[in-house]
């Protein structure tokens, strides 16, 4: 059996919620806290008009004459102070829905109706078996080949059926006969609902978190094969609930989510042969790979400390690196979430229930027989032996109230909405009160824009615009009619930015070195023209537009900055 028949389906969990249709596309925050912000620009020489475009640039996708007015109506620190407590939009978030309606779908009716192709092979291939044919798909497709042409299409935004691909015309019925939809439908909706969000939202700054927040807790739907399908609710479910409230509740959120468990392998994590579990190992007698050993897996452990929480100077050691991979044994992502045969399933539920210490809670499967059960220390700390989940909630815990991650995300978020290099004072004082706080997000938010650091004028267009913002911002100054997002998407693809694809775990960078290369501006510049001339497929430029030359303005190297 080829090693890339790896079915991800018995070792990946996810946290969702259930609630109405609705519910599950609000962009509103679980807010902890109502928080005012005082801006002081005024105090170092700002005009308001001078701040009100310093702040559409730093905080929002661009310019429109609606957002300008609504903020020179409401003053700066009124309008500053609802987009930092946002409240939902119900109009916008029906919008969404009928737009997108995989939206309305939680994160195991995401699973079951669009697995990516593995999966999709593997229950083709089960269910054949189960009903005593003698299935070939090995003789009809050829594996390598379609796994190239799926990830070729999904850059292409294309929407192709499995079955319409080359090579995969064997699975039209068999996918009929499942019930199994159109995974290239969903991988075009998450990518088209954060295109839609961005132009549309009145919630700005939400969206900019969201952004942010998903690139440091990256994942990539280049993993086509088992990471793609959880994407969506990943950034719905785990990252968007989230940018306002505790560091600690999105990093939990993110660490069960199964989009992460198997991203960075964690799901594959399993106490050695030779170490004391809580329960008795169970063999994994539906996963299909040739090494069926029990190892454990320090990828993830490695990535929590060095990118989403100390940071690579974080005062770590390759022994705290082990003991963490140890204590995240077992972390896994559901079975149940996939589509399965239902003894498969019953017999995971059996076992939750039966050994009194797994746990299953949404796409989160926690297996007690597979976790390492003896005593740990990480930085210091010791946790003893014998414990189950919970060991892995303190850990998140203590490190999400570590000092080196308060200076860590601080510098983060400061690189990202001030400049590439922010001053020491202010990363040191938006540290602190990130520590004071324990983690409160919009604290931390509230530090940087009322300190004067963020008010130097030097910080004015300090940052360059990544190919999502620019094409965004190009949208939203010239009141664009977006009616279908393919071509739009495409044109992000081509100027180096396809969305939610960047496959190393650190997230796309955000200094102008990487994203203002000469290829990179030739293409922004085609993208300007034909947006000039209406040409760009999808996109409707009113007639009577006549604020602004397009573009001219689009080209211009202060359009390339934020």
């Amino acid at each position: 059996m080829s090693r890339f028949f790896y079915i991800p389906i018995l070792v990946t969990l996810l946290s969702c919620s259930s609630s109405s249709d609705l519910s599950k596309t609000q962009v509103i925050s679980k807010q902890v806290e109502f928080v005012s912000i005082s801006a002081p620009y005024d105090e170092n020489g700002w005009t308001e008009e001078e701040a009100i475009d310093y702040l559409i640039d730093k905080f929002t996708y661009g310019y429109t004459d609606s957002l300008y007015n609504e903020m020179k109506a409401k003053g700066v620190d009124t309008w500053l102070t609802g987009q930092f407590n946002p409240t939902p939009v119900p109009q916008f978030n029906k919008r969404l829905i009928e737009r997108y309606p995989v939206l309305a779908l939680d994160v195991k009716e995401i699973g079951e109706t669009y697995p990516g192709l593995v999966v999709t092979l593997y229950s083709i291939g089960l269910n054949s078996r189960m009903g005593g044919e003698k299935a070939n798909l090995r003789g009809n497709i050829n594996f390598n080949e379609m796994f190239g042409t799926t990830l070729r299409n999904v850059q292409a935004v294309s929407r192709k059926w499995f079955y319409e691909m080359e090579g995969g015309e064997a699975l039209r019925e068999p996918m009929k006969d499942l019930g199994i939809g159109n995974f290239m439908e969903l991988m075009y909706q998450l990518q088209a609902q954060k295109l839609y969000r961005a132009v549309y939202s009145p919630n700005q700054v939400e969206e900019k978190m969201t952004d942010f927040w998903f690139n440091h807790f990256n994942v990539s739907i280049t993993r086509i094969n088992d990471v793609a399908t959880n994407v969506l609710s990943y950034e719905r479910d785990a990252i968007r609930p989230y940018v306002f409230g505790q560091f600690n509740d999105m990093l939990k959120a993110t660490a069960t989510h199964p989009a992460m468990l198997t991203y960075l392998d964690n799901t594959n994590s399993e106490a050695p042969e030779d170490a004391k579990t809580l329960v008795p190992y169970e063999p994994r007698q539906f996963r299909i790979e040739q090494n069926n050993v029990r190892s454990i897996n320090e990828n993830y452990a490695r990535e929590l400390l060095e990118l989403h929480t100390l940071g690579v100077d974080g005062g770590y050691t390759q022994k705290d690196v082990e003991e963490v991979a140890r204590i995240l044994t077992g972390w896994k992502t559901s079975p149940l979430i996939y589509p399965a045969p239902p003894f498969i399933k019953k017999r995971i539920e059996n076992k939750i229930v039966s050994d009194g210490r797994s746990v299953a809670k949404d796409g989160f499967y926690f297996n007690a027989g597979a976790h390492d059960a003896g005593s740990k220390t990480v930085l210091g700390k010791e946790y003893p032996a014998d414990r189950g989940v919970e060991e892995g909630y303190d850990l998140l815990e203590q490190l999400s109230n570590h000092p080196s991650t308060a200076r860590f995300i601080s510098s983060k978020i400061a690189t990202y909405f001030v400049n590439d290099n922010p001053s020491k004072t202010l990363v040191d004082r938006m540290a602190s009160r990130f520590w004071e706080s324990d983690g409160n997000i919009k604290q931390l938010m509230k530090t940087m824009v009322e300190s004067p650091e963020f008010w130097d004028k030097a910080n004015i267009k300090s940052k360059a615009k990544s190919p999502f913002e620019f094409v965004v911002n190009t949208l939203r100054s010239s009141n664009a009619r977006l009616k279908d997002e393919a071509e739009v998407l495409l044109w992000c693809n081509r100027m180096g930015q396809p969305l939610f694809s960047y496959q190393p775990p650190t997230g796309y960078p955000t200094e102008a070195t990487f994203w203002l290369n000469e290829a990179a501006i030739v293409q922004r510049i085609k993208f300007s023209y034909l947006l000039d001339k209406n040409q760009i497929s999808g996109v409707m430029i009113p007639i009577n537009n006549k604020r602004i030359k397009i573009a001219e303005a689009f080209v211009s190297p202060a359009f390339q900055k934020r």
